[in-house]
């Protein structure tokens, strides 16, 4: 079983000043989205959570990714 990103993880190893950017960790078990998926989908000019999903698919499974995707699409861009 793929273990997904979960928001309170992301927000609480924020706050202790941990890395939160493991690239290898799935973010959608659906289509198996990673952190450096996302990471390449920025670095080749997404600049939104939408933009981002509209090239690596992400969260259009089944969904319960979105919310944590999101947080973390933001803290990539800097938000």
């Amino acid at each position: 079983m793929v273990k997904l990103i979960d928001v309170k993880e992301i927000i609480i190893k924020k706050l202790k000043g941990e890395n939160i950017m493991d690239n290898d960790k799935v973010v959608c078990g659906c289509i198996n989205v990673t952190v450096k998926d996302l990471k390449d989908a920025i670095g080749n000019g997404a600049k939104s959570f939408e933009e981002v999903q509209s090239v690596t698919k992400v969260g259009t499974g089944c969904g319960k990714c979105v919310d944590g995707v999101k947080v973390l699409v933001d803290e990539l861009l800097g938000k």
